[in-house]
């Protein structure tokens, strides 16, 4: 078959061909071609289908080769610096061999004595690890986790995440395929925030790649006790016992759920206290400070523009005052 090698760098693309073809003894007939994206539109499409018709053994080229022509004939990829080039870009380079019935081969090189950084080393790894056919999902959420969508519940988050949190942007995001769609009208919620010392976050040595987003994710979206208890059960028998950190982002995932069915704004829970802070609609919601009323056990205090729940949650650790909260507004669901 034919070879590629990947050398993403235009200015001494030429002076490392000839590097390449002083490998080759004359009797060995290579035949040896250049492309890259700074040619002629004329030049460039010569060099291609000149390489098609197997007019050249070894194409040297940038990733111009990415997307473009099918080259059933050519089965080997050789990609220089490979530690510089993006997941993505590393997948689509791997695809442009083994298009036919022939054997492939990819081969993802890094200068000898490079120490590799964390995210590098992920991504080569990564590309290793996902080979089989359809694996290009699996490719993609690890890519997203890489790149810091495996921080979206921790402190470095990015992007529009990082102003809403991962829960608010799913939701968000929901809405709008579904305004798209013309389905029916979702009522837009707000993002409950909370304020916590607890340690909420997945270690990769629980939960990986896209595993890890997909934890995130369920864990997001548990709105009651029996969904709570189903899913843990569940990772029990699938990942083994959640830690503590996992445990503590299923009670602060369904605390902030169930508060944001009644109006609440924001959760204040730590050593010292549990709150809620209830945004202005507080006022109209007859039921909510009906039962507030009833429950000797809470104290309504604040003011018109920042009423604030107050519960009695003396010698309670933090995980019990999430779950007295979640007691409290199940306990209002179910009377509603």
């Amino acid at each position: 078959g034919q070879t590629f090698i990947l050398y993403n760098r235009v200015e001494s693309i030429d002076s490392f061909a000839y590097g390449i073809s002083k490998l080759f003894n004359e009797e060995d007939n290579v035949r040896i071609t250049v492309a890259h994206g700074q040619m002629s539109g004329a030049a460039l499409d010569d060099k291609m289908t000149a390489f098609y018709n197997g007019e050249a053994d070894l194409l040297i080229c940038t990733t111009i080769i990415e997307n473009g022509l099918d080259l059933p004939n050519a089965n080997t990829i050789i990609i220089y610096d490979a530690d510089k080039l993006g997941l993505a870009t590393l997948y689509q380079l791997r695809g442009r061999v083994g298009r036919s019935g022939l054997v492939a081969h990819a081969y993802f090189t890094y200068k000898s004595g490079r120490v590799l950084g964390e995210n590098a080393m992920k991504r080569l790894n990564a590309i290793m690890d996902y080979t089989d056919f359809g694996s290009g999902y699996k490719l993609a959420m690890r890519d997203l986790e890489i790149r810091g969508a495996g921080n979206i519940l921790g402190a470095e988050q990015h992007g529009h995440m990082e102003k809403v949190g991962y829960e608010m942007y799913s939701r968000m995001l929901r809405q709008a395929v579904g305004a798209l769609r013309g389905e029916v009208e979702v009522k837009k919620e707000t993002e409950v925030r909370i304020q916590t010392d607890l340690v909420t976050y997945i270690d990769d040595s629980y939960a990986a790649g896209e595993r890890k987003i997909e934890v995130y994710s369920r864990l997001a979206a548990l709105d009651s006790k029996e969904k709570k208890a189903k899913y843990l059960a569940e990772l029990t028998d699938t990942l083994g016992a959640p830690p503590e950190s996992v445990l503590n982002l299923a009670e602060i995932a369904l605390a902030k759920n169930i508060a944001a069915q009644f109006d609440a704004e924001r959760i204040l829970v730590n050593d010292k206290g549990l709150g809620v802070i209830f945004n202005k609609a507080f006022v109209k919601n007859t039921k909510l400070i009906q039962a507030i009323a009833r429950d000797k056990s809470v104290l309504l205090a604040g003011d018109a523009k920042t009423p604030t729940l107050l519960f009695r949650v003396k010698n309670m650790s933090v995980r019990e005052k999430l779950e007295r909260i979640e007691g409290f507004f199940e306990k209002l669901k179910v009377e509603s």
